[in-house]
């Protein structure tokens, strides 16, 4: 199964959330777009990299359950880089165009330096005012 970066983001910003109402609209949003499988799966993967704190159960392809207990610092971190949606469909985008497709640290290091462009740039604006 290919990595899906939007799932992904979509799943963090799912995790994070403390509003009900708005946890149920992402949750629902992500079960119109991807089936259950493909959830669990990125889920996995997302906790094999240490983002959320969690379990997966069962030891076929696609497990069977997944529990996620928490958000960890790294989980945190990641999701603050690509939680800007003009900046991530401005970085996701140019990755997908030039290249295909990029690395956790690739990604993330992108995000980053974009947001920080983007950080800058309302700074001076702000000073300059």
């Amino acid at each position: 199964m290919k990595r899906d970066w939007d799932l992904i983001r979509r799943i963090l910003l799912w995790q994070e959330c403390d509003d009900e109402q708005e946890k149920v609209r992402l949750e629902v949003a992500i079960d119109q777009e991807w089936s259950q499988p493909v959830v669990l799966e990125h889920t996995r993967l997302l906790i094999e990299n240490r983002c959320p704190d969690g379990v997966v159960l069962g030891c076929h392809e696609i497990p069977d359950t997944v529990i996620v207990r928490r958000l960890t610092w790294q989980g945190h971190d990641l999701l603050a880089a690509m939680r800007d949606e003009t900046v991530w469909k401005k970085v996701t985008g140019t990755v997908n165009r030039t290249v295909g497709g990029a690395t956790v640290d690739v990604l993330k290091g992108l995000l980053e330096s974009a947001m920080r462009a983007a950080a800058e740039a309302a700074m001076r604006t702000a000073g300059g005012s």
